[in-house]
């Protein structure tokens, strides 16, 4: 029970004490009925202004609570913008990075063929000599 219910509970109580000793003292019925009125309407402006209080810290809390929800929300975006931009930071890293590496084996790969049509050029060539030297023999024969 929060503080607003037990001043509530209180108050209700205190109403009802003093109902009730009203009607227990020795008063013309007149003059009781007039003070159990007066009573009852001063209970229920208490009533009324502890009710008036709860909705005032209830639309304070509500508000308080909006705000939080919006800050908390602001904050959630924030974080994913963040993250989104880091991430869109690391995907163009990789992608430098990768796109380095398939240059540069490109580039291997390109030496490896220039250097393999060199070999097999070479080879060729001196195959091409040896069948040459070899024909001068036969047609020296």
């Amino acid at each position: 029970m929060n503080k607003d219910d037990r001043l509530t509970m209180f108050l209700l109580g205190l109403g009802i004490g003093a109902a009730g000793a009203l009607l227990l003292a020795p008063q013309p019925g007149a003059e009781l009925r007039s003070q159990i009125r007066r009573k009852a309407i001063d209970a229920g402006d208490s009533i009324r202004e502890g009710a008036n209080t709860l909705q005032a810290k209830a639309s304070d809390a509500a508000a308080s609570l909006q705000t939080q929800a919006s800050d908390a929300l602001a904050s959630g975006k924030d974080a994913l913008s963040r993250g989104t931009a880091k991430g869109q930071e690391m995907y163009e890293d990789l992608k430098g990075k990768v796109g380095s590496r398939v240059d540069d084996a490109a580039a291997a790969t390109k030496s490896a063929a220039n250097s393999a049509a060199d070999a097999t050029k070479d080879a060729a060539h001196t195959a091409g000599r040896e069948m040459e030297a070899g024909g001068r023999k036969l047609q020296d024969v």
